[in-house]
């Protein structure tokens, strides 16, 4: 039984009945599509569609109010001249099970299922604007009402999708509701919203996240992973981490290409879900809650115990992880494995308009009879400013970074690759604690401070270190360089427990006033123009946002 509501486009609020022993339920789903090179695109719509709804059945007795399904998992379009039969413009506020002449066949299979099944389901399709297609993440509410939809940039290795970026939706300002009633007696409120965590790799993150209300976002993701410091459940904690967010993200599976990570982040309790199938596959979890307070995941795990960390680790030997090809520009220091304390400054480029060091003090123990080893990781201290290239898809931007990365050997080159076989890796080294610091800022008459700072780490099993055995703090401060007055942030990321098998350690900051500077050798611009931009163009990704803290 369902209830059709008039629901205002711009307020769009999750209301659910909440009685105190009844638990409600939001799954996230790690989904390898199938995506069969004999088939048609209607053909992978019609059996993705209808593996997305044999899903829902499967957990329909949990209670689940809402889903989320990952990005680019429906369709297999290859080209821009086989989308026009399946896929148009979704206009808001319609019913697509009702209204068959208006929507395309998934959708009206979706709208039908968010009835029957009394939920909502949040998903990615392709969608037409002016005449051009674009990725685009669409809700359905319970009544089978198309909620809103997003269009945004191009998703990840979709050539044939337009590539412009779209300047009309800032996702963090969009809501959405649905009801659920007991009795038609309505307890609860639960507000959503909406950002994207690939979009800040194009614009300034504070422009696409809600500051108004507490946030929890539900997100469509299809992230390739990136060593040393754009792995996917990296990336989704470091996010979380900063911003204080609820999050709750699918992930899109795909081994050979580097795609996975599904997770739960909880703004007070930390990560509760951090999970990637090494072997492909579909996987759906499901987070438990009775009200606004922290839930809990229906089979929790210690992702923190060195037998969980020992089994990823191996499981993920053969999952493809891309190498940032952008290392070779680091400033690198090796560090040595037989000095107990090391306390050092990292600078790159320390040239007046392009000063950036870190400061680095570490505490280690090593096994010196394991020290000889072939098979262990060099770890080197690193520190950049400068581009960052991710995947081919996104224009070069800004980056500084402070880390302690793991390599193969002495050699920068080798850093951000891993040994074929876990198993035969030694450890000699245990960090005992690591404290990194830098500075990040920009001139005053700039007014603007457009950049980001991010507490960075991943373990071997590609998970990051959990934020209980971290500190990650911020100190505003103000220095002179010359004549010229500079506001500036010091950001300290901390190691606080002893640590081993770790890949990387360390800050990774967005900085969106950097020229790409291969187009003028090798120093960095700020890019003044590149300000105006983005106060005008608030972009936004792949994401529906579920609030619940």
């Amino acid at each position: 039984m369902f209830h059709d509501d008039n629901i205002p486009l711009y307020s769009l609020i999750f209301l659910l009945h909440f009685v105190k022993s009844q638990w409600y339920t939001i799954g996230v789903v790690e989904y390898q599509a199938s995506h069969n090179r004999k088939w048609s695109l209607g053909e992978a719509l019609t059996w993705n569609v209808n593996r997305y709804i044999d899903v829902i059945e499967a957990t329909r007795n949990n209670n689940m109010i809402a889903i989320v399904f990952p990005e680019g998992t429906l369709d297999n379009a290859k080209s821009d001249q086989n989308l026009r039969p399946y896929f148009s413009k979704i206009p808001p506020l319609g019913n697509p099970c009702f209204h068959r002449a208006v929507y395309a066949p998934f959708l009206q299979s979706l709208s039908c299922a968010a009835i029957y099944y009394n939920l909502s389901i949040v998903f990615n399709a392709i969608e037409e604007k002016d005449s051009k297609y674009y990725t685009s993440d669409v809700v359905i509410n319970v009544a089978g009402r198309i909620q809103y939809s997003i269009v945004k940039e191009s998703r990840i290795g979709a050539n044939y999708l337009h590539r412009e970026p779209i300047a009309f939706v800032v996702p963090g300002k969009v809501l959405f509701k649905s009801r659920i009633f007991d009795n038609d007696i309505l307890s609860l409120v639960m507000p959503f919203t909406a950002t994207s965590i690939v979009t800040g790799f194009l614009f300034s993150f504070e422009k696409t996240l809600n500051r108004e209300q507490i946030a929890n976002y539900l997100i469509c993701s299809n992230w390739v992973s990136q060593l040393p410091f754009l792995t996917s459940l990296q990336v989704h904690q470091m996010w979380a981490q900063e911003f204080n967010m609820t999050m709750f993200f699918s992930g899109a599976n795909d081994p050979k290409k580097g795609q996975g990570g599904t997770g739960v982040y909880h703004a007070e309790k930390g990560p509760l879900l951090m999970e990637i199938l090494p072997f492909g596959g579909v996987e759906v979890y499901l987070y438990n809650f009775t009200s606004n307070a922290a839930g809990e995941m229906v089979t929790p795990v210690n992702y923190t115990s060195e037998k969980f960390i020992d089994q990823a680790s191996s499981d993920m030997d053969n999952f493809n992880i891309e190498v940032d090809p952008d290392l070779h520009r680091y400033q690198s220091v090796v560090l040595d494995p037989q000095q107990q304390e090391t306390e050092t400054e990292v600078c790159y480029n320390k040239t007046p308009g392009n000063y950036f060091c870190c400061q680095f003090q570490l505490n280690i123990s090593s096994d010196v009879s394991l020290l000889d080893s072939k098979i262990r990781y060099t770890y080197h201290l690193v520190a950049y400013r400068g581009y960052k290239t991710y995947y081919s898809i996104f224009q070069p931007g800004g980056v500084e970074v402070c880390a302690v990365i793991a390599c193969l050997n002495s050699e920068l080159g080798s850093c951000g690759k891993r040994f074929k076989s876990f198993k035969e890796i030694q450890w000699p080294i245990t960090f005992n604690s690591i404290v990194i610091k830098a500075n990040f800022g920009i001139l005053r008459k700039e007014k603007i401070y457009y950049s980001s700072q991010f507490p960075n780490s991943v373990l071997t099993s590609m998970r990051p270190i959990h934020p209980n055995f971290t500190q990650w703090s911020k100190r505003n401060l103000t220095e002179l360089v010359g004549n010229d007055s500079w506001e500036m942030v010091e950001r300290t990321f901390a190691l606080i427990k002893p640590h081993k098998k770790i890949l990387t350690f360390g800050i990774f900051g967005r900085n969106f006033t950097l020229y790409d500077p291969r187009a003028y050798g090798d120093k960095c611009y700020l890019n003044q123009p590149l300000i105006l931009v983005v106060l005008f163009f608030n972009i936004y990704t792949c994401i529906q946002s579920l609030v619940l803290t």
